[in-house]
């Protein structure tokens, strides 16, 4: 998880994730994160019905998650 932390840091920018920040993932992108204790992962809207394509894989279709 400090590889994908790492690499989100310096993919958005960011040196500290102070905030939640909003990121469309795939259900396979976002498990790392739902299977990790030291990240916070909640889907900004259950009842999105839209997907789009993941930030990370930009293959598979997700939704919307504050992390």
């Amino acid at each position: 998880m400090l590889k994908v932390e790492k690499a989100l840091c310096f993919s958005t920018g960011m040196r500290k994730l102070d905030k939640p920040m909003l990121m469309c993932l795939c259900l396979v992108c976002a498990k790392p994160f739902f299977d990790s204790t030291e990240h916070f992962i909640q889907r900004k809207d259950k009842n999105q019905k839209l997907k789009e394509n993941g930030m990370f894989c930009n293959v598979r279709q997700g939704y919307d998650y504050y992390m």
